[in-house]
């Protein structure tokens, strides 16, 4: 490969990885230079609630559930889940507050078979799992 505007072969890459020529400085930004799209893993992204089983089950233990924020409405969010004992869309039937210990409970059910389960939080608003 040669420089289009010196004729060097003294060819070598930026810190872009666009050719650039050693000897006249030339860089050809017209290269298509190949885009990589990183996936986010659901750790990193806001959207996305990883919670883990907290009831009391033994089968259940290691299940992890999935919530996405579908849409933030004036006053609550509203989240959408899998359910997982089947897989098929949820949706929100009710969120209460606990009077003794101050905690928020939110029952998601099942469209398609009416499993139903609830998403409990600590004291302090943050989620510790589902049940």
């Amino acid at each position: 490969m040669s420089c289009p505007r010196c004729k060097s072969s003294n060819m070598g890459k930026d810190q872009n990885e666009f050719d650039c020529c050693l000897a006249c400085g030339f860089v050809d930004y017209d290269a298509n230079l190949p885009r990589v799209i990183p996936e986010l893993d659901d750790m990193f992204r806001p959207s996305i609630l990883v919670l883990p089983y907290v009831g009391d089950s033994i089968n259940l233990q290691g299940l992890k559930l999935r919530i996405s924020i579908k849409q933030k409405l004036s006053n609550r969010t509203v989240y959408v889940a899998q359910c997982s004992f089947c897989k098929w869309p949820t949706r929100m039937e009710e969120t209460r507050q606990e009077r003794k210990n101050r905690r928020v409970v939110t029952v998601f059910k099942c469209r398609r078979r009416g499993h139903s389960f609830e998403i409990v939080s600590d004291t302090i608003g943050t989620y510790r799992g589902w049940k």
